[in-house]
C-alpha cells in the first residue's frame, strides 16, 4: 500500500515521484483498468472515478532522507504535494552525518527531529527507524508517528521461538521435568 523511493535529495524529484506514481489530477501515472495492482478488476470507465481516487488517497509515497543534500532539503521535499510521508535510512544518513550507526549521537537525533517537525509542518506523516524497544517511544515523542519495529525478519523468527521456548520449558517445570 506504499512505495518508498531511496536516496531523494530534491523537491524536483520528490514532485517526478508524484508524476509517476499519482494517477491524474495529481499525477500523470499511466491509467489501466485491469492488472495486479486492482486486483484485476476491470474498472474500464469507472477508473477514473473509483480506482484512481481510492489509489491516489490511500497509497502512500514515501521518499526516504539519505543524504546530507536530502537532509538540507526536506522541508521543500516535505511541502512537495502528493508526498504522504518521509522517511530517513538510518544507516546510509548517519554514515554521511559523520557517525555512522550511532543513533544515539546528537547529530543524528537532531536529522531525526528535522524531519519530523519538517513532516509536522507540512501535514505529512514521519517514519522513525526504531532500533531498540526504547526508541519506539524516543521517536514518536521526537514526532515520528509511523514506527518501524526493532528486528528484521530472522530476529523476530528467534525472539518467537525463545518465547515459545520459554513456555514449553515453564510448563515442563510445573509438572516437575527438570529444564535448561
Amino acid at each position: 500500500m506504499g512505495i518508498q523511493v531511496s536516496e531523494v535529495e530534491t523537491a524536483e524529484e520528490a514532485r517526478a515521484i508524484v508524476r509517476l506514481a499519482k494517477y491524474p489530477p495529481i499525477g500523470n501515472r499511466g491509467i489501466s483498468g485491469q492488472g495486479p495492482h486492482t486486483g484485476y478488476k476491470s474498472y474500464g470507465a469507472r477508473h477514473a472515478t473509483e480506482y484512481a481516487p481510492w489509489a491516489n488517497e490511500n497509497i502512500i509515497i514515501c521518499p526516504s532522507i539519505e543524504s546530507l543534500e536530502g537532509l538540507e532539503n526536506v522541508e521543500e521535499i516535505a511541502a512537495v504535494e502528493g508526498i504522504d510521508m518521509i522517511a530517513y535510512g538510518h544507516s546510509d544518513l548517519s554514515a554521511q552525518l559523520g557517525v555512522h550507526l550511532d543513533l544515539e549521537h546528537p547529530t543524528f537525533k537532531a536529522a531525526v527531529r528535522r524531519i519530523a517537525a519538517a513532516c509536522n509542518a507540512h501535514g505529512k506523516l514521519a517514519r522513525g527507524s526504531a532500533e531498540t524497544e526504547a526508541q519506539i517511544e524516543e521517536y514518536w515523542k521526537l514526532g515520528c508517528k509511523v514506527l518501524n519495529l526493532p528486528g528484521n525478519d530472522v530476529s523476530t523468527y528467534l525472539d518467537g521461538m525463545k518465547a515459545r521456548a520459554g513456555r514449553a520449558h515453564a510448563r515442563l517445570k510445573s509438572i516437575g521435568v527438570p529444564t535448561p
